[in-house]
Protein backbone atom coordinates (compact mmCIF):
# COMPACT_ATOMS: atom_id res chain seq x y z
CA UNK A 1 0.00 0.00 0.00
CA UNK A 2 1.10 3.75 -0.80
CA UNK A 3 0.43 6.65 0.26
CA UNK A 4 0.74 10.31 -1.19
CA UNK A 5 1.75 12.08 0.39
CA UNK A 6 4.03 9.93 2.68
CA UNK A 7 3.39 8.91 6.34
CA UNK A 8 -0.01 11.12 6.02
CA UNK A 9 -3.46 9.57 5.93
CA UNK A 10 -6.13 11.91 5.23
CA UNK A 11 -9.08 12.57 3.51
CA UNK A 12 -6.70 14.83 1.00
CA UNK A 13 -4.14 11.80 0.77
CA UNK A 14 -4.12 9.11 -2.22
CA UNK A 15 -4.23 5.32 -0.92
CA UNK A 16 -3.36 2.66 -3.06
CA UNK A 17 -2.87 -0.79 -3.09
CA UNK A 18 -2.84 -3.37 -5.45
CA UNK A 19 -3.74 -7.24 -5.05
CA UNK A 20 -3.52 -10.28 -6.80
CA UNK A 21 -6.33 -11.16 -9.17
CA UNK A 22 -6.69 -14.17 -11.53
CA UNK A 23 -9.50 -13.68 -14.26
CA UNK A 24 -10.40 -16.96 -16.41
CA UNK A 25 -10.04 -16.75 -20.24
CA UNK A 26 -12.73 -16.80 -22.52
CA UNK A 27 -14.32 -19.94 -23.48
CA UNK A 28 -13.28 -20.14 -27.08
CA UNK A 29 -15.59 -22.35 -28.97
CA UNK A 30 -14.31 -23.08 -32.95
CA UNK A 31 -17.35 -24.71 -35.29
CA UNK A 32 -17.15 -25.11 -38.58
CA UNK A 33 -20.55 -24.45 -40.15
CA UNK A 34 -21.83 -24.74 -43.60
CA UNK A 35 -24.90 -22.43 -44.85
CA UNK A 36 -27.45 -25.05 -46.00
CA UNK A 37 -30.11 -22.68 -45.40
CA UNK A 38 -29.14 -20.08 -47.89
CA UNK A 39 -28.85 -23.10 -50.42
CA UNK A 40 -31.24 -22.80 -53.32
CA UNK A 41 -33.25 -25.86 -53.22
CA UNK A 42 -33.55 -25.84 -57.28
CA UNK A 43 -29.99 -25.30 -58.45
CA UNK A 44 -28.73 -28.02 -55.82
CA UNK A 45 -31.55 -30.57 -57.15
CA UNK A 46 -30.00 -29.72 -60.66
CA UNK A 47 -26.59 -30.29 -60.11
CA UNK A 48 -27.90 -33.80 -58.55
CA UNK A 49 -29.73 -34.61 -61.19
CA UNK A 50 -26.12 -33.81 -63.24
CA UNK A 51 -23.93 -36.06 -60.86
CA UNK A 52 -23.27 -39.81 -61.15
CA UNK A 53 -26.22 -40.67 -57.79
CA UNK A 54 -28.62 -39.85 -60.53
CA UNK A 55 -27.15 -41.58 -63.86
CA UNK A 56 -27.96 -44.72 -64.68
CA UNK A 57 -24.52 -45.23 -66.56
CA UNK A 58 -22.39 -44.69 -63.14
CA UNK A 59 -23.35 -47.78 -60.99
CA UNK A 60 -21.47 -49.65 -58.18
CA UNK A 61 -20.71 -53.20 -58.05
CA UNK A 62 -20.79 -53.83 -54.19
CA UNK A 63 -21.83 -51.86 -51.30
CA UNK A 64 -18.65 -50.27 -50.44
CA UNK A 65 -18.64 -48.89 -53.87
CA UNK A 66 -22.02 -47.30 -53.50
CA UNK A 67 -21.45 -46.11 -50.33
CA UNK A 68 -17.87 -44.16 -51.55
CA UNK A 69 -19.76 -43.18 -54.57
CA UNK A 70 -22.37 -41.65 -52.28
CA UNK A 71 -20.26 -39.95 -49.55
CA UNK A 72 -17.72 -38.37 -52.47
CA UNK A 73 -20.55 -36.97 -54.81
CA UNK A 74 -22.18 -35.19 -51.94
CA UNK A 75 -19.48 -34.25 -50.28
CA UNK A 76 -18.53 -32.51 -53.52
CA UNK A 77 -21.50 -30.78 -54.28
CA UNK A 78 -21.64 -29.82 -50.00
CA UNK A 79 -18.40 -27.86 -50.97
CA UNK A 80 -19.68 -26.11 -54.13
CA UNK A 81 -23.24 -25.31 -52.64
CA UNK A 82 -22.60 -24.87 -48.96
CA UNK A 83 -17.98 -24.27 -48.06
CA UNK A 84 -17.43 -25.23 -44.93
CA UNK A 85 -17.16 -21.65 -42.39
CA UNK A 86 -15.16 -21.27 -39.28
CA UNK A 87 -17.01 -19.30 -36.75
CA UNK A 88 -15.23 -18.82 -33.35
CA UNK A 89 -17.51 -18.68 -30.53
CA UNK A 90 -16.60 -16.55 -27.00
CA UNK A 91 -18.06 -16.67 -24.10
CA UNK A 92 -17.45 -15.26 -20.31
CA UNK A 93 -16.83 -16.79 -16.85
CA UNK A 94 -18.99 -14.86 -15.40
CA UNK A 95 -22.74 -16.22 -15.06
CA UNK A 96 -22.35 -17.40 -12.09
CA UNK A 97 -21.23 -14.58 -10.57
CA UNK A 98 -23.18 -11.82 -11.87
CA UNK A 99 -25.90 -14.15 -10.48
CA UNK A 100 -24.47 -14.09 -7.19
CA UNK A 101 -23.65 -10.53 -7.16
CA UNK A 102 -26.90 -9.71 -8.16
CA UNK A 103 -28.61 -11.72 -5.29
CA UNK A 104 -26.13 -10.36 -2.46
CA UNK A 105 -29.22 -8.70 -0.98
CA UNK A 106 -31.68 -11.31 -1.38
CA UNK A 107 -30.44 -14.22 1.24
CA UNK A 108 -33.22 -16.80 0.39
CA UNK A 109 -32.78 -15.98 -3.20
CA UNK A 110 -28.49 -16.42 -2.69
CA UNK A 111 -28.79 -19.58 -0.52
CA UNK A 112 -30.80 -20.93 -3.79
CA UNK A 113 -28.32 -20.27 -6.12
CA UNK A 114 -25.58 -21.69 -3.74
CA UNK A 115 -27.44 -24.82 -3.28
CA UNK A 116 -28.08 -25.04 -7.18
CA UNK A 117 -24.11 -24.25 -8.12
CA UNK A 118 -22.76 -26.76 -5.49
CA UNK A 119 -25.37 -29.66 -6.54
CA UNK A 120 -27.14 -29.27 -3.21
CA UNK A 121 -31.06 -28.85 -4.54
CA UNK A 122 -33.54 -30.78 -3.71
CA UNK A 123 -33.90 -32.50 -7.08
CA UNK A 124 -30.49 -33.93 -6.94
CA UNK A 125 -31.00 -35.55 -3.93
CA UNK A 126 -31.52 -39.49 -3.60
CA UNK A 127 -34.98 -40.27 -2.34
CA UNK A 128 -35.05 -42.20 0.98
CA UNK A 129 -35.95 -45.52 -0.45
CA UNK A 130 -33.44 -45.45 -2.85
CA UNK A 131 -30.79 -48.45 -1.95
CA UNK A 132 -27.08 -47.53 -1.48
CA UNK A 133 -24.96 -48.34 -4.21
CA UNK A 134 -23.05 -51.31 -1.29
CA UNK A 135 -26.88 -52.31 -0.98
CA UNK A 136 -27.04 -52.45 -4.69
CA UNK A 137 -24.07 -54.67 -4.73
CA UNK A 138 -24.65 -56.92 -1.96
CA UNK A 139 -28.73 -57.53 -3.56
CA UNK A 140 -26.19 -58.74 -6.74
CA UNK A 141 -23.60 -60.71 -5.24
CA UNK A 142 -26.72 -62.62 -3.25
CA UNK A 143 -28.77 -63.82 -6.11
CA UNK A 144 -25.77 -64.53 -8.38
CA UNK A 145 -25.10 -66.97 -5.11
CA UNK A 146 -28.75 -68.48 -4.86
CA UNK A 147 -28.57 -69.44 -8.51
CA UNK A 148 -25.05 -71.03 -8.49
CA UNK A 149 -26.13 -72.87 -4.95
CA UNK A 150 -29.73 -73.72 -6.85
CA UNK A 151 -27.72 -75.13 -9.86
CA UNK A 152 -24.70 -76.45 -8.36
CA UNK A 153 -25.77 -80.55 -8.91
CA UNK A 154 -27.50 -80.54 -11.85
CA UNK A 155 -26.04 -81.15 -15.24
CA UNK A 156 -24.85 -78.95 -17.63
CA UNK A 157 -25.82 -80.65 -20.73
CA UNK A 158 -28.15 -78.37 -22.68
CA UNK A 159 -30.39 -80.33 -25.24
CA UNK A 160 -31.15 -78.08 -28.90
CA UNK A 161 -34.08 -78.53 -30.64
CA UNK A 162 -33.23 -79.29 -34.38
CA UNK A 163 -33.92 -75.92 -36.45
CA UNK A 164 -37.64 -76.24 -38.51
CA UNK A 165 -36.67 -72.95 -40.58
CA UNK A 166 -33.86 -72.23 -42.97
CA UNK A 167 -32.39 -68.47 -43.19
CA UNK A 168 -30.95 -68.20 -46.70
CA UNK A 169 -31.53 -64.80 -48.18
CA UNK A 170 -32.15 -61.37 -47.11
CA UNK A 171 -35.64 -59.76 -48.61
CA UNK A 172 -34.96 -56.96 -51.02
CA UNK A 173 -35.53 -53.69 -50.13
CA UNK A 174 -38.36 -51.34 -52.34
CA UNK A 175 -38.42 -47.77 -52.91
CA UNK A 176 -41.78 -47.32 -50.82
CA UNK A 177 -39.71 -49.47 -47.85
CA UNK A 178 -36.77 -46.93 -48.28
CA UNK A 179 -38.63 -43.66 -48.70
CA UNK A 180 -40.86 -44.70 -45.62
CA UNK A 181 -37.70 -45.44 -43.34
CA UNK A 182 -35.82 -42.02 -44.69
CA UNK A 183 -39.10 -39.90 -43.95
CA UNK A 184 -40.17 -41.12 -41.07
CA UNK A 185 -36.80 -40.89 -39.19
CA UNK A 186 -35.73 -37.79 -37.13
CA UNK A 187 -34.20 -34.87 -39.07
CA UNK A 188 -31.38 -34.28 -36.80
CA UNK A 189 -27.92 -34.62 -38.41
CA UNK A 190 -24.02 -34.56 -37.37
CA UNK A 191 -20.85 -33.64 -38.81
CA UNK A 192 -20.30 -37.53 -40.40
CA UNK A 193 -23.16 -36.55 -42.48
CA UNK A 194 -22.77 -35.48 -45.94
CA UNK A 195 -25.98 -34.31 -46.86
CA UNK A 196 -28.34 -33.17 -43.71
CA UNK A 197 -31.09 -35.20 -43.23
CA UNK A 198 -33.91 -31.77 -43.80
CA UNK A 199 -32.09 -31.67 -47.68
CA UNK A 200 -31.86 -35.34 -47.93
CA UNK A 201 -35.53 -35.67 -47.54
CA UNK A 202 -36.05 -32.85 -49.87
CA UNK A 203 -34.20 -34.53 -52.36
CA UNK A 204 -35.50 -37.93 -51.90
CA UNK A 205 -37.36 -38.21 -55.21
CA UNK A 206 -33.93 -38.23 -57.23
CA UNK A 207 -31.85 -39.71 -54.88
CA UNK A 208 -34.27 -42.53 -53.81
CA UNK A 209 -33.33 -45.08 -56.82
CA UNK A 210 -29.90 -44.76 -55.94
CA UNK A 211 -30.31 -45.17 -51.69
CA UNK A 212 -32.17 -48.20 -52.62
CA UNK A 213 -29.52 -49.83 -54.59
CA UNK A 214 -27.16 -48.98 -51.93
CA UNK A 215 -29.53 -51.02 -49.23
CA UNK A 216 -29.99 -53.91 -52.27
CA UNK A 217 -26.36 -53.97 -52.56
Amino acid sequence: MTVDAPDIISYHSVISWCFPLSIEPRIVIERQVRGWSKVSEDSFRAALLESELCSAEHRATSAEDYFQLYVSVLSRLADEFAPVKRVTLRRQRVYWWTRICGQADQPRQLWCSLNTLMGASDKNRLLKNCPSAQQFADLFESKVAAVREATAGSSTTTELLPATEIFYQFQLCTASDVRSVIMGSSSKSCSLDPLPTDMLKKCLPELLPFITDLCNA
